[in-house]
């Protein structure tokens, strides 16, 4: 049985607080820094229960509360330069926000079978989050930009001898992404879509001082969109490599 109570305060990225401005003259649209970003300031509160079987099994249910203020959102606001209007997003602190959740978590290596198969194993993890915080753009309150609600991950691994293997599967809900503040339409919510994703590496120990490693990243080739409060309404389409 863990229990953790912390304060912490984290700085923000400098790209994030860079006074620097990107336009793009054909889209008509922008982005840019915010020199004025607060750091992050959190009251965390953790409960975990964890079980452990044997040397190689466990299993742990874990129950977190925080209390952040100042996490950053993307708001995008029209801005003229040069006579020409652009739709410009820039990062901003949010107001005080609550988050609430449970995790629940299992690893095992079946370290019971026969030969080779004994360097098999397996972890998974389920995680559920509540937010909220009061949006002054919107007028209500929304839940935390870029934070699900509902995520997994399950994760096979081999470990045996010289040879480490592991395939991870990701998969998170739809999120909040940003906020746009659009010219005869006012604010509109920015949301991404559900997605899944597969990474995988292998490598073997040749000797003490040398490992070959091969590892893929994206491997079911993702593609992934946000919408303008309703999916019939596209904002962007993205793949990463």
């Amino acid at each position: 049985l863990r229990s953790a109570a912390s304060k912490t305060l984290t700085r923000q990225d400098f790209n994030l607080i860079s006074p620097s401005l990107t336009l793009n003259p054909v889209q008509l649209i922008g982005s840019a820094g915010n020199p004025d970003l607060k750091p992050i300031r959190a009251d965390n509160f953790d409960l975990a229960v964890e079980r452990y079987f044997n040397e190689t099994t466990s299993l742990y249910l874990t129950g977190f509360y925080k209390r952040v203020d100042g996490f950053v959102t993307t708001v995008s606001n029209p801005e003229t330069y040069s006579g020409v209007t652009y739709q410009v997003s820039r990062p901003q602190n949010s107001a005080m926000a609550n988050i609430k959740g449970a995790e629940i978590g299992y690893q095992q290596f079946y370290d019971f079978l026969p030969g080779w198969l004994k360097g098999l194993g397996l972890q998974a993890n389920y995680t559920h989050v509540e937010s909220d915080t009061p949006s002054s753009v919107l007028g209500l309150n929304v839940p935390l930009q870029n934070l699900s609600k509902r995520s997994y991950n399950i994760v096979g691994i081999y470990e045996i001898g010289e040879v480490s293997a592991r395939i991870a599967y990701n998969w998170r809900d739809k999120f909040l992404s940003g906020v746009a503040n659009i010219v005869g339409i006012g604010a509109v919510p920015i949301y991404t879509k559900p997605s899944s994703w597969l990474d995988a590496s292998v490598s073997y120990k040749l000797n003490k001082k040398t490992t070959l490693a091969l590892e893929g990243s994206n491997l079911l080739q993702t593609v992934r969109s946000s919408y303008y409060g309703v999916e019939t309404y596209p904002q962007s389409v993205w793949i990463n490599d």
